[in-house]
Formats: C-alpha cells, sequence, structure tokens
C-alpha cells in the first residue's frame, strides 16, 4: 500500500517500517531508493523508535535490528550496506563490493566523505540526516549512483556538485544524464540561521543568493531570506538546487521531494524540531543490476 504525497513522492507502508519512495525513479529500470522514516523500530525514548544513527545513545543491537527492519521493508540485503562518516564536508568517495558492510559490522573507513558514489549492483549507498538535505544522483545512461548530504556547511562548500563532478570524472557520465532528488530535509520557513552562517551563503552564492527563482516546490524561491536584525531563514532546498544546475545537472531532471522534517515530526526526526533529543533518518539507494 502507499500514500500518494505530492507529485514527487509517497509514503509506502506495505511492511513494518514506512518510508518514503521518490516518483523520479520509478522509470529507471532497476534503480531503488527509498528514505526511513522515524517509525517502525525497535528504539526507545527520545530515539523511538526507527533510529538508524549512531552515538545517540542507542544500543547496537537496536540500531541493527533497526537497519534490518528499513533493508526488508525497501528490498535489499542489509549486508550490502555502506555507511561513511558525515562530518559536514565535500568530500565524495567512490565504493565498491569491498566496502559492504563498512560502518555497520565492521569500523568506518571512511572518516570524512558526506557523499557515495559507486557503478556497481547490489550495493546500497547511504545518507543520513534529521534536517540536513539528503540527495540522490542517478546518472540513467551509464548508470552510476552517488548519495550526498548537504547541511548548511557541505551545501557552502556545494558537496552536490563535487557528486556530480566526481561522476564524471571516475565514470564519465554527462550531468545532463543525471536524475537528482532532494529528499525529506528541513525547508526554508523553518531552518533559521545566524548573521555569520548567512554571510557563508553569501559569499558562495553572491548576489543570486537573494534573488527571487520562479520555480514551483521550493517555498520562498531564494535562498536567503532575512528574519530580524541578526537572523535569516536558509533554503537549502533552493541552494542545493543551484548548485546541482552549476555542475550541469539540467533543471527538468532535479526533483525536490518537498517534504520537511519540522514540518512532519509525526513522521521524521529533526534535531531543530526535537532540540537536538533525536534519532536519524537514512536515505538508501541501489541499483538491482
Amino acid at each position: 500500500m502507499f500514500q500518494r504525497l505530492n507529485d514527487e513522492c509517497y509514503l509506502v507502508t506495505n511492511n513494518q517500517a514506512p518510508f518514503i519512495s521518490f516518483s523520479a525513479f520509478e522509470n529507471i529500470p532497476g534503480i531503488r531508493a527509498g528514505f526511513s522514516t522515524k517509525l517502525g523500530g525497535v528504539s526507545t525514548g527520545h530515539l523511538k523508535s526507527l533510529n538508524l544513527g549512531f552515538d545517540l545513545g542507542d544500543d547496537y543491537d537496536n540500531i541493527l535490528t533497526n537497519y534490518k527492519i528499513i533493508s526488508e521493508a525497501i528490498g535489499f540485503d542489509v549486508n550490502d550496506i555502506v555507511l561513511t562518516n558525515q562530518v559536514h564536508k565535500n568530500d565524495v568517495v567512490p565504493v565498491t563490493s569491498n566496502d559492504k558492510g563498512n560502518g555497520l559490522f565492521y569500523k568506518n573507513k571512511f572518516e570524512s566523505a558526506d557523499g557515495l558514489i559507486t557503478d556497481e549492483a547490489n550495493l546500497v549507498l547511504t545518507v543520513r540526516g534529521a534536517d540536513c538535505t539528503p540527495m540522490f544522483f542517478v546518472d540513467r545512461a551509464n548508470r552510476v549512483l552517488a548519495t550526498a548530504h548537504g547541511g548548511w556547511a557541505g551545501t557552502v562548500c556545494d558537496i552536490a556538485g563535487n557528486a556530480v563532478r566526481k561522476m564524471t570524472e571516475m565514470y564519465g557520465t554527462r550531468p545532463e544524464d543525471i536524475i537528482a532528488v532532494i529528499g525529506p530535509s528541513i525547508c526554508p520557513k523553518c531552518y533559521e540561521i545566524s548573521e555569520d552562517v548567512a554571510e557563508r551563503f553569501y559569499e558562495k552564492f553572491g548576489r543570486r543568493a537573494y534573488e527571487y527563482t520562479n520555480v514551483d516546490n521550493y517555498v520562498n524561491n531564494r535562498i536567503l531570506t532575512p528574519g530580524d536584525d541578526t537572523h535569516y531563514y536558509a533554503n537549502l532546498w533552493l541552494a542545493n538546487r543551484q548548485n546541482m544546475i552549476d555542475a550541469g545537472v539540467l533543471d527538468e531532471n532535479i526533483h525536490n521531494s518537498c517534504l520537511c522534517t519540522k514540518c512532519m515530526m509525526t513522521l521524521f526526526y529533526s534535531h531543530r524540531g526535537m532540540k537536538g533529543r533525536r534519532g536519524v533518518m537514512s536515505g538508501f539507494l541501489f541499483k538491482d543490476y
């Protein structure tokens, strides 16, 4: 069963753990993607219930069980998962079948990587978050896959563009062949930032940070919106979209799920909304062949 949330995504409820699926990938043979919610797991307390994050006070056995639950729901082998240590930078690392189980079944060997990339089948790329922007990239011609994690720091240092460039450099991807999806993350109405962080966005985007963009599904349609004298609101969705376009991805091939983790806390964890007492969700991207 599924519940259509908007034109870009729907909530799949066939199994114990509901997850978000993306319409943009439906017509690409063999491509599978999903993003977990906070529902359907075994964690308790403020981590209730499908916590997929470490170092939050959860038992390892709970976390592993949660990964097994979501893998069964989406339809992949939990042993095929590759995790990385996300540190809010722009490093994108290539992974192979030799990296299966990294960070889940043995110590994470990627100490600094906010993006993963592969051309191999049955290798599950992940991207975790609880407000930060998860991004999924599929080269529909060469069947190269990438995931990227963009908080404000990763966004202003262009993790999205680096993922696209890495796909091109390593596997010959043409940016115009990429289908990109922006997953559930905090919306621009909810993401208040300080003046010094706003300055970082201005350093990256210049005057474009304040220019209105005539696109649907991005709420206020500009990257920075002034709040009071010392605070602003940042549009991570629009900023990452711009980074993708600057890297050569076609505007019409960029899809925004338009799901705000803070607005929808019955479904998602939100670092801002839950004042840090929260679990972690994950996106998963893989191909069957």
